[in-house]
């Protein structure tokens, strides 16, 4: 294209003593829009571009028909007018073309050849980014050709370096139950979970890949910083396809990486940051492809089984993308992800260890008491998950430094977008995101709605119709919303859980290391989440499980103990099935002599250092 303008010369056609800044178009507005490069005018598949500049003789209206004709002949993207609230390839835009080839014009065949690559004669095809959608429909790019710089990829890499700097120890349980089943599954088999069904494979291959010698639950959170920044990179590609500009969509990727729920979950082992990074992926493609969008959607439900809500958002994303295919496309995304889901779920039946006794059942299986139905009890815990989503922590002595810089941040912000409040956009022409946020909001409002990191998986589109009604405010104002919540969020709930004194079962599971030496027994009666944090930091301890109280099998075990000169105790929650009062991280030591009787009262030496932790 620049090889074409370069034989002209601004004594031509049209633009003969074209003033440079404003080319004396005679459309010109003054809320014409800041210059675009023509390059942009120029991406695949556009056709004919040479037409444009070879009509030399052109004048006023009719270089404006020739101009819409070019552009409707190859489907270029429309941009928002916010003036005329409307999407149109206006004089706003054609007057920014008209500048640009006068530039062109008039910076000569020079100029051009250094813009040229020097091994060819033509010049390289403009390169357009992910976030600039070229069918009709959509808006016009705000982050054109020319800007090379990606600050959605730099701030993923700084957000990892960050994460992976301060890994939390406060770990969700379900985290520590992934690793133990990795480190002591006998059989690949063993590791199928009904909830994630395939998550324990990516840590188990990690484990096997290093041969045993790093720990399953810290590659799995180092796996997950690394998925976390993946995470903020694909929202920000989503927010530029959305028509976000490239700042804007920095910002508000921003606001997930600091946002406090989002944060502490990436540095954790728990499945819900990969689910989503699946979720986020097959957005972006089911805009292209049914399939392959489909194909994403599965590896989600492999992560979690709540990603299969995602489903009407799919149907949506392809009514949206064509009304004439959406019947095909339709079937297809239906076949790829609910017939892959159930396949892959009736493989793994078959070859799973630990199973319900049929196949509905085991798909089905929850806790027993997920559902709540309390209209009003549950819209509070829906408006206060969803505030946790951004800020946590408690009021500490830093509060009192952190807390002014995080509130004046924030004033900032909410200034920032109280003085642009009729530049605020609707967000209802991209309403695949609205079923997004609200298929989860309603299956959260009555399931489990006390569980906050349930919430993570209508975070991201929840940030996007934010970055979408703002994407005419600038990016500051996001920034500093960014900045506020990475400022409070970092010293107030992200430091504090990195110490092992924000986890009581850690902090005392440390403690132990040093009183239970090698070969030390400990008998309990139900395997509960606080032992599991204990079980797992303290593997010299041999863990004998006895549902029942059986006085007559403890004495064996205390008399074998002491034959290898051993100790053997039982813990809070075997005592509080004989009957006693024992408290939390409550452990008896068992001399052979002094086995428990059948009625359940213990005899036996009571070992001090371990009685109690508070």
């Amino acid at each position: 294209m620049v090889g074409q303008a370069s034989s002209l010369s601004l004594d031509s056609g049209y633009f003969s003593g074209a003033d440079p800044r404003s080319a004396r178009v005679p459309w010109t507005r003054s809320s014409a829009s800041a210059a675009r490069p023509l390059a942009v005018f120029a991406s695949p598949p556009l056709e004919n571009r040479t037409e444009l500049f070879d009509n030399r003789k052109a004048k006023g209206g009719e270089f404006l028909r020739k101009v819409k004709t070019i552009a409707k002949r190859n489907k270029l993207a429309y941009r928002w007018d916010p003036e005329r609230g409307k999407k149109e390839l206006g004089p706003g835009l054609l007057a920014d073309m008209c500048r640009q080839l006068a530039r062109i014009l008039r910076n000569g065949p020079a100029a051009c050849r250094r813009r040229m690559p020097r091994r060819s004669s033509t010049p390289a095809p403009a390169r357009r980014s992910a976030g600039s959608p070229v069918k009709a429909g959509g808006f016009f790019p705000t982050n054109v050709a020319t800007n090379r710089l990606q600050p959605g990829a730099v701030l993923a890499l700084l957000f990892a370096f960050v994460y992976l700097l301060f890994p939390t120890r406060n770990y969700y349980w379900d985290g520590v139950s992934f690793a133990i089943d990795i480190e002591h599954a006998q059989s690949w088999r063993e590791l199928f979970n009904v909830h994630h069904l395939l998550y324990n494979f990516i840590g188990y291959g990690e484990y096997q890949l290093l041969g045993s010698r790093v720990r399953a639950l810290y590659l799995m959170q180092w796996t997950n910083c690394i998925a976390g920044a993946l995470l903020i990179w694909l929202a920000d590609r989503l927010f530029r396809s959305l028509g976000v500009p490239p700042w804007n969509s920095a910002a508000g990727a921003a606001i997930l990486g600091a946002s406090a729920t989002f944060w502490k979950f990436t540095t954790d082992a728990d499945s819900y940051i990969l689910a989503n990074v699946f979720l986020a992926a097959a957005y972006l493609a089911l805009r292209r492809s049914a399939a392959r969008g489909g194909l994403l959607h599965v590896c989600a439900t492999m992560m979690h089984q709540l990603s299969a809500l995602f489903y009407p958002v799919g149907l949506a994303l392809l009514w949206r993308r064509s009304r004439e295919r959406f019947w095909r496309d339709a079937a297809i995304y239906t076949l790829v992800s609910a017939g892959g889901t159930l396949a892959v779920y009736a493989a793994a039946f078959r070859l799973a260890v630990h199973r319900a006794p049929t196949f509905a059942g085991w798909l089905t299986f929850h806790a027993k008491m997920p559902f709540s139905f309390d209209a009003a009890r549950n819209a509070g815990w829906l408006l206060l998950g969803t505030g946790k989503l951004f800020a946590g922590g408690k009021l500490s002595p830093t509060a009192y430094l952190v807390g002014p810089v995080a509130v004046a941040l924030l004033v900032f912000a909410v200034a920032g977008l109280a003085n642009n409040r009729r530049r605020l956009l609707p967000v209802l022409s991209d309403w695949p995101l609205l079923v997004w946020v609200g298929a989860y909001l309603c299956f959260l409002l009555v399931w489990e709605p006390y569980n906050t990191f349930y919430r993570l998986f209508y975070l991201a589109p929840l940030l996007a119709c934010l970055a979408l009604a703002a994407r005419a405010t600038g990016a500051r104002p996001l920034a500093f919303l960014a900045a506020a919540l990475a400022c409070w969020n970092f010293w107030q709930f992200i430091y504090p859980k990195t110490q092992a004194a924000s986890n009581a079962p850690l902090a005392f599971a440390l403690k132990q290391r040093t009183r239970w030496p090698e070969g030390t027994g400990v008998i309990f009666g139900e395997f509960v989440p606080d032992l599991w944090t204990i079980s797992y930091f303290n593997p010299q301890v041999s863990w004998i499980p006895v549902e029942q109280p059986d006085a007559a099998r403890v004495s064996d075990y205390a008399a074998q103990f002491a034959r290898d000169r051993r100790q053997l105790y039982v813990d809070w929650t075997y005592l509080q099935k004989t009957g006693q009062s024992a408290s939390r991280f409550h452990f008896q030591l068992i001399e052979p002599a002094s086995a428990l009787n059948g009625a359940g009262a213990a005899q036996g030496v009571l070992d001090r250092s371990t009685e109690r932790h508070k």
